[in-house]
């Protein structure tokens, strides 16, 4: 069905905007609803490349329910599937997530050891909007 709706490229990515934009207007459950269908279309039309999103968005969800445990692995799985997957960008998202989860845990050490070097690999783009964010928290963490 997906390839008949020339979808299936995009398809993880359009669910997990979904996710994202449910996650933003507050309506926790749909948003997880809607990260927890993007993980299994991501299984079942193999596509990886959206995964680490994914799994940000499902530990950014948990978290506002309250699951910290549930929010922290996926948050760590996103961190590690980036970081094999060489997407650095997708890495710093899931680290500064999970390094605010960390925080708001009273882990600032652990938070800053496991972002300082992924944000570290960067050396240019530091007006985008992940990297300023990253660099606030990391002042934070240092406080």
């Amino acid at each position: 069905m997906y390839n008949r709706l020339r979808v299936r490229n995009n398809l993880c990515l359009i669910i997990c905007l979904s996710a994202e934009t449910y996650l933003a207007a507050g309506q926790y459950e749909k948003s997880l609803e809607q990260a927890r269908l993007a993980i299994a279309a991501s299984s079942e039309i193999r596509d990886r490349w959206c995964l680490p999103r994914i799994h940000t968005i499902c530990g950014r969800i948990l978290q506002s329910l309250g699951e910290i445990d549930a929010a922290e692995a996926n948050l760590r799985m996103a961190v590690d599937i980036a970081a094999a997957q060489s997407a650095k960008g997708a890495q710093l998202q899931a680290a500064s997530s999970l390094g605010r989860l960390w925080l708001g845990q009273g882990k600032p050490q652990q938070a800053r050891e496991m972002l300082a070097p992924v944000y570290c690999w960067f050396t240019e783009g530091f007006e985008t909007r992940d990297l300023k964010m990253a660099k606030v928290l990391l002042d934070e963490l240092s406080a």
